[in-house]
């Protein structure tokens, strides 16, 4: 089938080619006007004429008029200006830009609607003013209602008397600022695109412009604006003109067809044989229609990559014939990634949101930094920003290989900021990041190191067969001969890194030319939030060869264009037709009282698109996200329900409809873990056999068996497995913060600065009181920081969480001093001692090594006797099973190795059955201290001692046989590594992913 643009060349005439040069054809995009190009040199390829005048309507504006659309950015600086000029300074809401910034945006629509709409602005918002209206109509019309509570959500009124006050007041002068805004821009010969289409109207009357002498063939163009309306009425009674139109029966002859709403009425209006119409029934001719539903935005993108591979396999079309239209834009970039090996190349035109690229990630981060930086002898950043920009993949494309290692570096360093001499030190090799590493005074310097940033950054893509491009050939494209970011020709083309660089350093520019005068009273701060809000409203345009490869599009760019076999993402409500947004302060009853466009005009005109594109196409695939709100929001498009009718109501045979769903939604019923089983090979036992010898022969370099090794294997033969013997690592603490972990460690290495001087004296309570020294403690703990890179100097360094943490340490520790003060005749003899170690025979030939650090051993001394206490600090609650007094000696043992709730009673016995091997006469007993009852002072294990029906030296010896058993069931070819049954253990696993275990 014929597409609409191989219609209009057929209306060429072979023999008159000579008068293409009096022509000139406008279409509603560049790709159109591309296309025209093409297929019009492929019409006539042995003729030489002179070509038409081919042009998007973006070019016809500005040549009509001589003049370029300025860039959204500088007409808000402009308008602000102008706005500041007519309103009283002590009485503005507005008094800041980025509080102005919103009502802006909005007015600036407004102004560019009531031109293109020839509305009388003066009339307009002098009813938009009257406060009786607005009394009246605020009640019963809600776009009113909502026009003024968008106001109160931009100017942060509270009271409804105040925010009608502001409202009308602003309103008040809305009207002088349109005309002073429109008269400034003049001046300054800057324009915005409905400024521009009234004066183009003029020269049209006027008879006086560019094109007086040519014929103009508007071409597929739908919902005109009032000025153009009035333009295509002069043109064609004056016979200047054509106008070419694309339609269809099933929606231009149907009036309840919303698709119809204006071609309709452009049928009825102009009957002149100058308005051509190309009309099709699309319901008559053969298709393949797919409707897939898929669950969530991605999924629909690895769908549409497999259908497209297999469309692209089973047909024989041109695959320039093929395009992907998204309708969500936030899906080109996972589209791209995610194409089929049997795409060769892709065409891409399309805005992308540069708020969603890594480049916007990166420059927020770069913005970070620099507020963030401080010292003046010693600069330093924030970790966490230094860490974000390291971690962008933009950087990390720079450092490569050593982005592993740098990382690994980062992830080590866990104090809250990194001295530049240190980042320095690891960026030798790249110059492009180490300029970065600076402290400015100034806004302004900031800026420039930005700028100069992203034109290092954009060099550093360049393709690498043009690689022979030397930098300095590289800044001739970026910038003018001062310095300034240029506007590139529209064949220049990048990679997709350098399109987002260029258009950062382009809108960079334009912002910086607008502020540089307010340099002196703007922060970085607020120049970052100031760049970072204008972000949303920037697209990155990409381009490419319209001729070649699979076509990839945005939904409006598909305007004029045919396509054998499409592919529609997104086909949901919100998306198709796009969500019904105010987005205005014109309310509903205004904008039809001034014949405006309200959203029924913007539902036709993706009804008209949409209907459009699918009236040549042959195999269509329709895609949808099957996910909706609570209120239903983000169903599918009305559109699929009302072609599924068309094509019943036509009984087409020729029509084939398919719908599936893709649901890859988890099972609502818990699924039963299958358990898993490592057996020990002769792999596993090879990496069990490097830890045991013969007695005295135990290797220099052996790697002892700790308490925390057996209690995880105690807890979950599975978990030890992957720790001890596969050697899965866990991934490195990156955080800042102060962990359980650090808590510990810093109350242990505190305690025992404090306590060393004191060791083998039976202590007083003065003795202790004396070390509850508030410069002492914290001049220790200080010292345990650093240990952990948490801090630097001092405390001083830690921020928000950490400082709180570290005042909840200290008064941990003047607690334990207090009730130790209180403990009579005290004596230390060990703090934090590694020297325990002990060659276990486990079955009268091999040994394993045993070995702990004692937090603390201590004695004292009652009326019962003397006592040497094995102490082990625990930052948790100490429950009362680990404390009770067994009545049976062999069963407890059994819950001390076979319950996890035992866990603090076997690594008490364990530091006290390593001393008692060193020292086999002395009066032991295994005690805990628990950090959050400092209260209790040292729980004894068991309770009531003097109770026993067994010595301590029985009970040890009970626990030296199970520690036997507990190794020969290791070593046991019989006895696989099995996960455990209580989940309970599972919490804080590392590991518990890979069992499937999720809390």
């Amino acid at each position: 089938m014929k597409s609409f643009i191989q219609k209009i060349i057929e209306e060429i005439p072979a023999d008159n080619l000579e008068s293409l040069r009096q022509c000139c054809y406008v279409f509603p995009t560049r790709r159109g006007a591309l296309m025209f190009d093409k297929l019009l040199a492929k019409r006539f390829p042995d003729e030489t004429f002179w070509a038409p005048s081919i042009m998007s309507i973006e070019n016809f504006v500005e040549f009509m008029t001589r003049r370029k659309v300025t860039d959204n950015l500088t007409l808000l600086f402009e308008l602000y200006d102008v706005y500041l000029q007519l309103e009283d300074v002590e009485q503005n809401p507005f008094d800041t830009f980025d509080k102005f910034m919103p009502w802006g945006e909005i007015l600036l629509k407004d102004f560019d609607e009531i031109d293109k709409y020839l509305v009388d602005a003066k009339d307009l918002y002098e009813n938009i003013y009257d406060i009786r209206e607005v009394e009246a109509v605020i009640g019963v019309d809600e776009e009113v209602g909502k026009a003024v509570e968008q106001f109160r959500s931009v100017v942060s009124v509270e009271e409804k008397t105040d925010l009608l006050k502001n409202f009308l007041r602003i309103w008040e002068i809305v009207g002088d600022v349109y005309t002073a805004f429109k008269q400034q821009l003049k001046e300054k010969k800057l324009a915005y695109e409905g400024m521009l289409y009234r004066e183009i109207l003029e020269k049209i009357k006027s008879g006086k412009h560019p094109l007086s002498k040519t014929q103009i063939y508007f071409c597929g163009f739908n919902a005109l604006s009032n000025a153009e309306e009035v333009i295509y009425d002069h043109l064609l009674k004056k016979e200047m003109a054509w106008v070419y139109w694309d339609a269809d029966v099933l929606y231009l002859n149907n009036k309840w067809f919303e698709a119809g709403m204006f071609v309709r009425y452009y049928k009825e209006k102009w009957t002149t044989e100058r308005s051509k119409w190309f009309i099709g029934n699309m319901m008559q001719t053969p298709k393949n229609i797919n409707i897939v539903g898929t669950v969530q935005q991605m999924a629909q993108v690895k769908v549409a990559s497999g259908l497209l591979k297999k469309t692209l396999d089973e047909t024989e079309s041109d695959i320039a014939q093929t395009a992907v239209v998204l309708a969500d834009e936030n899906l080109l970039l996972p589209m791209l990634y995610a194409l089929p090996n049997n795409v060769p190349e892709a065409n891409v035109t399309m805005g992308y949101p540069l708020k969603n690229t890594p480049l916007a990630t990166l420059v927020n981060s770069l913005f970070d930094l620099h507020i963030n930086v401080s010292g003046k002898n010693k600069i330093y950043f924030k970790t966490a920003d230094v860490t974000a920009f390291f971690n962008n993949s933009y950087v990390q494309s720079i450092l490569k290989e050593k982005g592993v290692v740098f990382s690994k570096w980062m992830l080590q360093h866990r104090r809250n900021y990194v001295f530049i001499e240190d980042i320095l030190e690891r960026l030798e090799d790249f110059p492009i990041l180490k300029k970065v590493f600076v402290k400015n005074e100034k806004p302004s310097e900031f800026l420039t190191l930005l700028r100069n940033f992203l034109k290092d950054l954009f060099i550093f893509f360049v393709p690498t067969e043009e690689e022979s491009l030397i930098p300095l050939q590289m800044q001739s494209i970026l910038t003018d001969e001062f310095g300034n970011i240029i506007e590139m020709e529209n064949d220049m083309t990048f990679t997709i890194e350098q399109d987002f660089i260029y258009q950062f350093l382009f809108h960079l520019r334009v912002f910086v030319e607008n502020i540089k005068s307010n340099f002196g009273r703007l922060s970085l701060t607020l120049i970052k939030k100031m760049f970072i809000s204008i972000l949303p409203n920037i697209s990155a345009s990409f381009s490419g060869k319209t001729n070649k490869g699979l076509q990839m599009m945005g939904f409006l760019e598909t305007r004029t264009l045919d396509f054998e076999n499409l592919f529609i993402l997104s086909v949901n409500e919100g998306k198709l037709p796009t969500k019904r947004k105010l987005n205005s302060y014109i309310p509903y009853s205004l904008r039809k009282a001034f014949k405006m466009p309200t959203f029924e005009e913007q539902d036709a005109i993706y009804a008209y698109h949409f209907y459009r594109l699918l009236q040549t196409a042959k195999n269509v695939t329709l895609i949808y996200d099957l996910e909706t709100d609570t209120k239903g929001a983000g169903e599918r498009s009305r559109f699929i329900p009302q072609l599924l009718n068309s094509v019943k109501y036509t009984r087409n045979p020729n029509i084939t409809i398919k719908e599936k769903t893709y649901s890859t939604l988890p099972p609502q019923s818990k699924q039963v873990r299958e358990p898993i089983n490592v057996s020990k090979t002769d792999t596993v036992l090879e990496r069990l056999q490097e830890r045991i010898y013969t007695k005295g022969n135990r290797p220099q370099t052996y790697k002892y068996f700790s308490p925390t090794a057996l209690s995880t294997y105690i807890n979950c033969p599975l978990e030890f497995y992957f720790k001890y013997v596969a050697s899965l690592k866990e991934t490195v603490d990156e955080s800042t913060t102060i962990e359980a972990t650090d808590l510990g460690n810093i109350v242990h290495q505190t305690l025992e600065s404090l306590y060393k001087p004191l060791k083998n004296k039976v202590l007083q309570k003065e003795d202790i009181t004396q070390l509850n020294d508030d410069t002492k403690i914290v001049g220790f703990m200080n010292d345990a920081l650093k240990q952990a890179h948490l801090i630097h100097e001092d405390h001083n360094e830690l921020e928000g969480k950490n400082v709180l943490t570290f005042q909840t340490i200290r008064q941990l520790i003047e607690d334990v001093l207090i009730t130790d003060s209180k403990t009579k005749r005290l004596k230390l003899h060990e703090l934090e001692t590694t020297s325990q170690v002990f060659d276990l025979n486990f079955d009268g030939e091999n040994c394993v090594g045993l070995s702990g650090t004692i937090d603390r051993v201590d004695e004292v001394e009652n009326l019962e006797g003397r006592t040497i206490r094995i102490v082990d600090y625990k930052t948790g609650n100490v429950k009362d099973k680990n404390l009770k007094l067994p009545k049976n000696l062999e069963e407890y043992m059994d819950q001390v190795f076979g319950e996890s709730e035992y866990r603090y009673t076997f690594q008490a016995f364990y530091y006290t059955f390593l001393y008692w091997k060193a020292h086999p006469n002395l009066p032991l007993q295994a005690g805990i201290y628990s950090l959050k009852e400092t209260y209790k002072g040292v729980q004894l294990i068991p309770g009531d001692a003097e109770k026993m029906t067994f010595s301590i030296g029985q009970l040890l010896t009970a626990f030296e046989e199970k520690l036997k058993g507990l190794f020969q069931e290791l070593l046991d070819t019989n006895m696989d590594f099995q996960q455990t049954e209580n989940e309970d253990n599972c919490k804080y696993c590392v590991y518990r992913e890979i069992c499937g275990v999720d809390f």
